[in-house]
């Protein structure tokens, strides 16, 4: 299956007639869902509830489209879905502006419009918003930038800490004793049962420990969240690209360099 950047074809918009006629004014004016900020974001982390973000390469998965940095894969694409359907009140939820704002908003443009809007049609259609659950922007890991080692610390204090990313460089933004397995770069999810065999090791030897996982394997951060998500003591936290922006800079992706990981 040939790799393909999300897009907004003609075919999705016509989705739009499938979107329930109850959730026509999420379309239009947005659901309005209220945003936790970083201090209220940080409590109820270190509280022990977990955190997973939804972007448009996720969009992309679900409606069955491979994208540059991970294969499209049934059993990702069904744990995508489940995540639209089913209600986890022990996880803050990462969703797009472009969900949660009016069609008329001012940043909408022809760009974030090709590839936002697919999103927006999606959630429309498959998710309903519930009072038990809690969101925040998928982009506050971006937001935090430098800031991120101090709220790292401040999350995981007094857990046992394991990372999963690609580049072992993120392991210095991580708490000390952080422990690190190392991902594929692309296609993250065909060695799903690698990584759950490597972390129920960890799990094993931290059994007595409150244990948070940092996870920044792209959509197969989803999947782990989801595998994990009724384990007790024990949370997983999608930061996402916040690794690279620390590193890098927000306008330097890893994906954007010659000794980069692919997009995350």
């Amino acid at each position: 299956m040939d790799r393909i950047g999300p897009s907004t074809p003609s075919k999705l918009l016509s989705l739009i007639f499938f979107v329930p006629w109850y959730r026509w004014h999420y379309l239009i004016f947005g659901p309005r869902l209220d945003m936790m900020g970083v201090s209220e974001l940080e409590n109820v982390l270190i509280s022990g509830n977990s955190l997973v973000r939804w972007g448009d390469g996720e969009t992309a998965l679900a409606r069955g489209k491979s994208i540059s940095y991970q294969v499209f894969n049934e059993n990702l694409q069904i744990v995508l879905n489940r995540m639209l359907k089913e209600i986890h009140s022990n996880t803050v939820y990462g969703i797009s502006w472009a969900y949660n704002s009016k069609i008329w908003d001012r940043k909408w443009n022809k760009r974030f419009f090709k590839i936002l809007l697919s999103t927006r049609i999606l959630w429309c259609a498959k998710f309903k918003p519930s009072n038990q659950q809690l969101f925040v922007e998928t982009t506050i890991f971006y937001k935090l930038n430098e800031k991120l080692p101090l709220f790292l610390n401040a999350i995981c204090k007094n857990k046992s800490v394991l990372l999963l990313a690609s580049d072992g460089n993120y392991i210095s933004v991580c708490p000390p004793g952080t422990q690190y397995i190392q991902c594929k770069s692309k296609d993250a999810f065909d060695d799903f049962k690698i990584i759950t065999g490597k972390i129920d090791k960890w799990i094993d030897k931290n059994l007595k420990q409150k244990k948070i996982i940092l996870s920044s394997i792209g959509p197969t951060s989803k999947a782990i969240w989801m595998h994990y998500t009724n384990s007790p003591n024990l949370q997983v936290i999608d930061i996402g690209h916040g690794f690279s922006f620390y590193l890098n800079g927000e306008n330097a992706f890893a994906w954007k360099t010659d000794k980069g990981q692919s997009r995350q």
